[in-house]
């Protein structure tokens, strides 16, 4: 490694800041580009990762899904179903059991 490699990967790192050379110059600019670089990753990165915990704070913590008013309403409406058609729903029950064991009989 010679002094001018040594003193442009100072410089890179920030280290030296001698005299500028057009080398030098453009070195600086990728300097320059590679920070700017990094830091739009980092802001793209946080941005990403708050955005990730907003989705499943909401998921989780969210009015998105069934209530317990809801369930219960819906329970209140299935019971109320069946007892208006009690009757009916015994008979056709009672019916197909005797289909079904009218058909086993057979199969012995």
């Amino acid at each position: 490694m010679n002094l001018s490699t040594t003193t442009r990967n100072l410089s890179i790192c920030g280290f030296f800041q001698g005299p500028m050379r057009p080398e030098d110059e453009l070195t600086q600019q990728f300097t320059n580009m590679y920070r700017r670089l990094q830091t739009g990753f980092l802001y793209h990165g946080l941005k990403l990762r708050r955005t990730i915990k907003h989705h499943i704070n909401y998921l989780l913590k969210g009015e998105s899904g069934i209530g317990t008013i809801e369930l219960v309403l819906i329970l209140v409406v299935l019971i109320a179903l069946v007892i208006v058609f009690k009757g009916r729903i015994n008979d056709l029950l009672t019916s197909i059991f005797d289909q079904i064991d009218s058909s086993a009989q057979s199969v012995y």
